[in-house]
């Protein structure tokens, strides 16, 4: 990952440490001068004419020394001038060092925040291919072959005796007749294709993933097989049992959030559940003006 931060550049201290060399030789230079001085003063103390020279020079020490002093704290003005400089300097390279381990760190959370998503994912498909995979097994142990004759046989029965509602569907011989075996074993199945939807509704993905999965697990069932789940909900559907605990109400608006039976629209099957009126528009289409 490119930092966008930039390591701040050293500074350059050969100005100042060239200041100090020279001042500080010119300060030795000024002590050296006086201390010659001052060794010729007392080298000929009995010579006439150095007596004023003596005044003189006894001055000009002093006052070469105290000058030296001065250049001496010069120097160390501008010791501490480079250390300052050198202090700014690793003040803004910690800094800076901080700000990049910060980046760094704000990456690696990227990456383990990506990786979790995968992992998730990944879990979430095996969960879902694995339930496809059970939903098939069930259908052969259940003789699924058999499931569109008799919900062709159904559907005669609805239509010629115009059974419309939950009485009268339930009245009728075919219903009673495969009630023991065929609707409690499409019961299960149905069961479980119902499992697989929620499974994907309640899952925290993107909508068009979710709209993705569950096109997939519907292509599983055909035209028959939704035609009779919708029956069978419809015809078990209690409307005295509270929200919470029915169960069928709760597959209808499921049904219908996902738009289920999109492939009975233009059959034979939708124009029959249509006349029922148990399902919303919404459970044919997310276009509820849709003819």
């Amino acid at each position: 990952m490119t930092s966008i931060y930039k390591i701040p550049e050293e500074p350059d201290t050969s100005q100042i440490e060239s200041q100090i060399r020279f001042y500080t030789r010119f300060a030795w230079g000024i002590v050296f001068l006086g201390l010659i001085i001052g060794i010729l003063f007392f080298i000929i103390p009995n010579n006439s004419c150095f007596k004023d020279f003596g005044d003189y020079t006894g001055g000009v020490v002093a006052s070469l020394w105290s000058l030296a002093g001065l250049f001496i704290i010069y120097v160390a003005f501008l010791g501490q001038k480079k250390e300052i400089k050198l202090q700014q300097y690793e003040i803004k390279l910690n800094r800076a060092e901080i700000k990049l381990s910060t980046q760094e760190l704000k990456g690696q959370k990227q990456q383990m925040v990506q990786q979790n998503e995968t992992i998730k994912k990944q879990q979430f498909e095996h969960g879902f291919f694995s339930l496809l995979n059970m939903l098939s097994e069930i259908g052969k142990i259940n003789n699924r072959e058999k499931y569109p004759a008799i919900a062709r046989k159904l559907f005669d029965d609805i239509k010629h005796r115009r059974a419309y509602t939950r009485e009268s569907i339930t009245s009728l011989e075919i219903y009673h007749s495969y009630e023991d075996n065929f609707f409690n074993s499409m019961n299960h199945f149905f069961s479980n294709f119902i499992l697989i939807i929620r499974f994907v509704s309640e899952k925290k993905i993107d909508l068009k993933q979710k709209e993705y999965y569950i096109n997939i697990a519907i292509t599983h069932l055909s035209e028959e097989e939704f035609f009779v789940l919708a029956i069978y909900n419809f015809s078990n559907y209690n409307p005295k049992i509270i929200e919470n605990d029915n169960k069928e109400l709760q597959i209808k608006k499921l049904i219908e959030n996902h738009y289920l039976f999109r492939q009975l629209i233009g059959t034979k099957y939708f124009k029959l559940l249509n006349n029922i009126n148990f399902y919303e528009r919404t459970a044919y289409s997310k276009e509820p003006q849709f003819k």
